[in-house]
């Protein structure tokens, strides 16, 4: 889904500059530029940021021996 449709910003692309640590609204614009410009998808960049990578599902590998 594209998040920041200025600087064609999509919602996995930013789900990955936070996937290590928490990042901020200003630090996903610092990072991509996205909510830089227009701003209208400031919201939607929140909203990202406020989902836990719990939510967002986790890969599991299943070893069968």
């Amino acid at each position: 889904m594209v998040v920041c449709h200025c600087k064609a910003v999509n919602a996995e692309f930013i789900r990955s500059l936070f996937a290590e640590k928490s990042f901020s609204v200003a630090d996903v614009t610092e990072q991509c530029g996205a909510g830089g410009d227009c701003g209208r998808c400031l919201d939607a960049i929140e909203c990202l940021l406020e989902q836990s990578p719990i939510d967002q599902g986790t890969q599991v590998a299943v070893v069968i021996s």
